[in-house]
């Protein structure tokens, strides 16, 4: 079997990357992609080549040629923007794309579509208007006061998302069109972030770990058991239209309740940590793809924190000029230089 997993510059791409090393049975090739010749996950596999951006007009042939050249079975994506282009054009790829349905990466890339669907199917939502309906702003600050929060519409790793303390940090916002206006939710139990592998309408696995962000990613994150988030987090799984395996959730708690304010429809940065806890999200794509059925997958290790560092990869320079100059590299070999397996007493 082969293996394309693309954004290998990304930390989706990087978790793909490390949970399928983490398979024991693996009997594939790894190819891997990306625009940068110098991202990271090149390294990390057996073959790299590169791609054009998502929004060049070359993209999807680009990727088609790569899928034909190198016999390509199975697609994992590691970037949001290549997500509705694949999905969209997956009929014309010659492989097993791991992507949900357009009309499932549209409800989580748009914040306002996101709440819409919760609203619609009774699902708890977080109290919301757009930044051009004023009457609307208006009265979420009579119902719920301030702070407030603001995001893009569209958006990641909260990027352009401010807490707005009063009007005159209101007044500023209101200048964007392409913003929502949202209830600040407290973080006092604390943010979570779960992750589902749903097919067919049944959801095989959920793992929840409540975390701490850096710059938007989780740097800590620990194991969390709540069966009633977890049925919660399962039936919105079911509800998304047309989910093919991963969906990732972020949420806080309101009254006791959780109060989901981004899907994801997507692996996530916190994949390869499920994997660390005995849930491989990746290795059940691959026995989905071979059985078209699964088993209920449950975390092996509980009440666990992970801390996430750095680790170094050593490339000679020749293969990143050789990758720079023919766009394909066959043995990347580097040295990997990762903190030593052991536990200092």
């Amino acid at each position: 079997m082969n293996i394309l997993v693309t954004g290998a510059g990304s930390l989706v791409g990087h978790g793909i990357l490390r949970s399928l090393r983490e398979i024991k049975s693996s009997n594939f090739k790894i190819i891997t992609a990306d625009p940068d010749y110098r991202a990271v996950g090149h390294w990390l596999g057996d073959m790299a080549v590169l791609i054009p951006l998502a929004l060049d007009d070359n993209y999807i042939n680009r990727l088609a040629e790569i899928i034909e050249r190198h016999e390509i079975n199975v697609v994992f994506i590691g970037t949001d923007p290549e997500l509705l282009k694949i999905s969209q054009a997956k009929t014309l790829l010659n492989a097993v794309t791991v992507v949900s349905e357009p009309e499932v990466i549209k409800i989580g890339d748009d914040k306002w579509d996101t709440v819409e669907f919760l609203k619609v199917n009774g699902f708890p939502y977080p109290a919301t208007a757009r930044s051009t309906d004023i009457d609307a702003v208006e009265d979420l600050i009579v119902s719920v006061g301030f702070p407030l929060i603001a995001k893009p519409r569209t958006g990641a790793r909260s990027a352009g998302v401010m807490k707005l303390k009063s009007r005159a940090d209101l007044d500023l916002v209101l200048k964007h069109k392409n913003y929502i206006i949202q209830e600040f939710l407290e973080d006092g139990v604390g943010e979570f972030t779960a992750g589902t592998m749903t097919y067919n309408k049944v959801c095989y696995s959920c793992v929840i770990f409540k975390r701490d962000l850096r710059e938007g990613n989780t740097f800590r994150a620990y194991s969390y058991d709540s069966k009633e988030h977890e049925s919660l987090l399962e039936k919105v799984s079911k509800a998304l239209p047309g989910v093919y395996g991963p969906i990732n959730f972020q949420y806080r708690i309101k009254n006791g309740v959780p109060v989901i304010f981004e899907i994801n429809s997507r692996f996530s940065g916190t994949t390869p940590l499920r994997t660390a806890i005995g849930v491989n999200e990746i290795e059940m794509a691959l026995d989905y793809i071979e059985n078209r059925t699964l088993v209920t997958h449950k975390a092996s290790k509980k009440d666990i924190a992970i801390f996430r560092t750095w680790s170094d990869v050593i490339v000679p320079m020749d293969q990143v000029r050789t990758f720079k100059e023919s766009n394909v590299l066959a043995e990347p070999n580097a040295l990997y230089f990762p903190f030593k397996n052991e536990i200092r007493k």
